[in-house]
C-alpha cells in the first residue's frame, strides 16, 4: 500500500517525459524522418530499459543502496550530458503554421452533416488569420 505514491510519481514522471521527449523530436525532425526520429526515440527507451535489467541482476552489487547510486550517477553523467548538447542545438522553428492549416481546412457543411436540421455550433466559426507569420532559419 506504501507504495502507490511512489508508482503514482514514477508513472506521471514517465508519461510526461515521454510526450515532451517525443514532441520535441517530431516538431525538429526533418518531415521525411519523422518516423524514423520516433522510432530512435523509443530504441533509446528501450536501451534505458536494458541498462536498468542489466545493472539489477548484476549479482555482484552489494546492496541495493550501491545499485541506486548507480543509476544515480548515470542519470548525472546523461544530464551533463544533455546540457552540453543543448548548449550547441540551434532550435528549429516548428514547421507547421496554424495560418496554413486554417487557410488549407476544406468548408464543411454543419446542417447537411446534421440531417438539415439548424446545428447549435453553426453560428461558431473559427475567424480567418489577418496575417501570416513565417519563420526563417538564421
Amino acid at each position: 500500500m506504501w507504495l502507490i505514491p511512489q508508482y503514482i510519481l514514477i508513472t506521471l514522471g514517465e508519461v510526461l517525459f515521454s510526450v515532451s521527449g517525443l514532441s520535441f523530436a517530431y516538431s525538429q525532425a526533418p518531415t521525411s524522418l519523422k518516423s524514423v526520429v520516433q522510432a530512435v526515440w523509443l530504441v533509446t527507451v528501450s536501451f534505458g530499459d536494458l541498462v536498468v535489467i542489466i545493472v539489477a541482476n548484476i549479482h555482484s552489487i552489494p546492496s541495493q543502496m550501491v545499485e541506486f547510486f548507480i543509476f544515480a550517477t548515470l542519470m548525472f553523467v546523461d544530464t551533463i550530458i544533455f546540457m552540453i548538447m543543448s548548449k550547441f542545438y540551434t532550435y528549429k522553428a516548428n514547421s507547421l503554421d496554424y495560418c496554413e492549416l486554417v487557410e488549407e481546412a476544406p468548408e464543411i457543411n454543419v446542417s447537411e452533416r446534421s440531417g438539415g436540421e439548424e446545428h447549435p455550433l453553426k453560428s461558431m466559426t473559427m475567424p480567418k488569420p489577418t496575417t501570416t507569420q513565417n519563420f526563417k532559419e538564421e
